[in-house]
């Protein structure tokens, strides 16, 4: 039978998310889902993250941190060695957080004025996938009015110390949550072939076209190498870059191949790969890969235009999408979140209203055919 393990959410309420861990063992016992938080030394708080090492039978590290209050020292990284079923208070869980210290206003000083672990609000976890891997742990922390990425380190074995991933003749924490939203937008992920090689995503950068940011670690005499281009030239030999807000970071390698080859992003933009991620690698070039799955999250307005007989809707940062002339093509008008939309209808022609980015631009247009020419 394989052990199930989930992270359940136990309250959510405005800027509040708590959870539990808790486990199964596949249905084997009558008693079925057991929990571990607050039993064995993981104390009652928010499970961020969970991961299990690839070498050690019964070995977990699990991170707690939220937004709700908790006595000091709650917030960090907990391992335990043996992981049972059998009896969840017994399991030994202890704080192993040494050398985790947020940088939290990018100036390479690690616990700073103010940057206490205390301050992080979400550390995501990750590690290799063969024996002897390192963990990697990165914090998310208040800088503002947002949550921004404020270091990512590795811990190369049990009994080591925290080490952040920096550059020592340029420390700065990476830039990946520009906009904040390090609450919903971080993702990481290690290099199945090489578990040196971490690569860390976020929000967007600042600039238009507003692409997604994503970095791969090549060592701390290289440091961050970023593997997304603002422009489309360059940084080096990287001319693309997926669509923002990333929410999940992944290895996939093709059916012919043993080897993951590709990188999978998925943000609120869909499904998109790297092919050719490492450093090293010829013609590296992000793709859209979703294409097949026709999926787009509605989640402001839809509107009717009965003079054209086609529909057009405020998606969740796809823009002002609407209805073409050809079947089952949809074209955007406005980018990021398409907001809401309405229509007024006239005689052989129809007024249509869409906001775009939380209603701070309102535009209109007339439509008298379902294509018309561009204005």
């Amino acid at each position: 039978q394989k052990t199930a393990y989930e992270i359940r959410p136990r309250d959510w309420s405005s800027d509040v998310c708590s959870s539990d861990l808790r486990t199964m063992d596949g249905g084997a016992t009558a008693a079925g889902w057991k929990r571990l938080s607050g039993q064995g030394g993981l104390l009652e708080y928010s499970v961020v993250d969970i991961v299990e090492d690839p070498g050690v039978t019964k070995r977990f590290y699990v991170s707690l941190a939220g937004t709700e209050s908790s006595p000091p020292g709650t917030v960090g990284v907990y391992r335990a060695d043996d992981v049972t079923l059998a009896d969840p208070n017994g399991i030994n869980w202890q704080q192993d957080s040494a050398g985790l210290v947020p940088d939290t206003d990018h100036n390479g000083v690690f616990g700073g004025p103010g940057e206490t672990l205390d301050s992080v609000q979400r550390i995501r976890l990750t590690i290799g996938a063969t024996a002897g891997s390192p963990v990697y742990a990165a914090l998310i922390a208040p800088r503002g009015g947002s949550r921004e990425l404020a270091g990512v380190f590795m811990k190369a074995n049990p009994a080591a110390s925290w080490v952040a991933l920096v550059n020592p003749a340029a420390p700065q924490t990476p830039v990946t949550n520009a906009t904040g939203q390090g609450d919903d937008h971080f993702a990481m992920a290690v290099d199945p072939t090489n578990a040196s090689s971490v690569y860390i995503t976020g929000a967007i950068k600042l600039a238009s076209p507003y692409p997604a940011i994503a970095l791969r670690w090549d060592g701390n005499t290289t440091g961050w190498t970023q593997i997304t281009s603002d422009s489309g030239s360059g940084p080096g030999a990287f001319n693309t870059a997926p669509h923002g807000d990333v929410r999940n970071l992944a290895f996939a390698s093709a059916p012919s191949l043993a080897t993951p080859t590709q990188l999978v992003l998925v943000s609120d933009g869909g499904v998109f790969r790297l092919d050719n991620p490492r450093a090293g690698a010829a013609s590296p070039a992000w793709s859209f890969a979703g294409s097949s799955l026709r999926i787009t999250e509605f989640v402001y307005s839809i509107a009717y235009d009965s003079n054209t007989n086609s529909i057009f809707a405020g998606t969740q940062d796809n823009g002002s999408l609407r209805e073409t002339g050809t079947p089952n093509v949809w074209t955007d008008q406005t980018g990021g979140d398409g907001n809401f939309v309405a229509a007024t209808q006239t005689a052989g022609a129809a007024i249509r209203y869409y906001g775009s980015n939380n209603i701070r631009s309102i535009f209109t247009r007339t439509f008298n055919v379902v294509d018309p020419p561009a204005s």
